[in-house]
């Protein structure tokens, strides 16, 4: 009744959103488990432009879902859902070993997004660790994280980065100022 802003609602309405909202949550869940499943989680490359080199200074990977029709969704469809079933390690885990596999012979410079959870996660530590090492040019790796996480879990997210650096990758640091600005 709150959310809309009514005095009176009928419960049995409210418990059939909340049935639906659930069925679709389940099902979305099952759809991105089984695109994971069959690698259908895939990066799309986002050239970012230097306006003063008058280039591409890198190109920012975003994730994809197609679904077996092959239709493709955008993060807003599945993220969520994502986040809810505790798949987002799986998530960077997969974009970072598709970028690897699409950069590896060349001298492209990209970036990766990672969450304030995957810096938490020390099996996603370890794994980009080992990957960074095998990597030939980790100094082409961006990693891109939101202030406002950072800030949040400033000694995890230290640790992380100088994980990072050792290993020869940039950090760099999205939306600085839109939070705390003093990272």
């Amino acid at each position: 009744a709150k959310l809309n802003n009514q005095r009176i609602v009928r419960y049995e309405n409210v418990f059939k959103q909340v049935e639906e909202q659930f069925r679709h949550n389940v099902t979305l869940a099952k759809e991105v488990r089984e695109a994971f499943d069959n690698n259908r989680i895939v990066p799309y490359f986002q050239p970012i432009y230097n306006t003063e080199l008058k280039q591409i200074s890198h190109y920012e990977s975003l994730a994809r879902m197609a679904t077996a029709q092959g239709r493709i969704h955008c993060p807003d469809y599945f993220m969520a859902v994502l986040k809810r079933s505790r798949m987002d390690g799986l998530l960077t885990r997969t974009m970072f070993s598709r970028c690897i596999e699409q950069f590896r012979k060349t001298n492209v410079r990209w970036s990766i997004n990672i969450t304030a959870q995957d810096i938490l996660d020390p099996s996603l530590s370890e794994f980009l660790e080992q990957q960074l090492r095998r990597y030939p040019k980790p100094h082409n790796i961006i990693f891109e994280f939101h202030e406002t996480e950072a800030i949040a879990y400033f000694s995890q997210v230290k640790a992380f980065i100088s994980l990072l650096k050792n290993k020869g990758a940039q950090v760099m640091i999205n939306e600085f100022g839109a939070g705390y600005s003093n990272l």
